[in-house]
């Protein structure tokens, strides 16, 4: 989880182009995605799934079926993503400075907080997002 929002981040600082993640936490489906701002929609439309720079496979994976994560679920009690003024949601966006942030075609809101909890049995790690700058760190 944590490598997704750095790749996210990465890549829209790479180049220059806005990128973005998508966590659903009932079906653990994580997408990290090149998205469509206009028009723009809630939640945004992918215009395209990335691809790990490495292994090549699609940054489109399910949480409780991967290889290294299987039976890891995200237990987020709403979606993970805090924006001021407009609430949570489940995708967020990075900006060319990779500056986390949302955008519904009549605003652009900032993240308020991010925090994805996971668990797999007893064992649970909190992948936290900082609002200002990005930066991802697990606890």
């Amino acid at each position: 989880m944590a490598d997704a929002l750095r790749f996210a981040r990465g890549e829209a600082l790479r180049t220059g182009v806005v990128h973005g993640i998508r966590v659903n936490r009932t079906t653990a489906q994580v997408t990290v995605y090149r998205p469509t701002l206009f028009p723009a929609t809630d939640p945004p439309t992918i215009a395209a799934v990335l691809y790990h720079p490495v292994d090549k496979r699609s940054y489109d994976f399910n949480l409780t079926s991967g290889d290294m994560t299987a039976g890891v679920t995200v237990t987020n009690p709403t979606a993970p993503f805090n924006f001021t003024g407009l609430g949570v949601r489940g995708d967020l966006l990075f900006d060319a400075t990779g500056t986390p942030f949302y955008f519904t075609g009549a605003a652009v809101y900032r993240l308020a907080g991010g925090e994805i909890l996971l668990a797999k049995g007893a064992a649970s790690r909190t992948v936290s997002l900082q609002p200002l700058t990005g930066r991802v760190t697990v606890q």
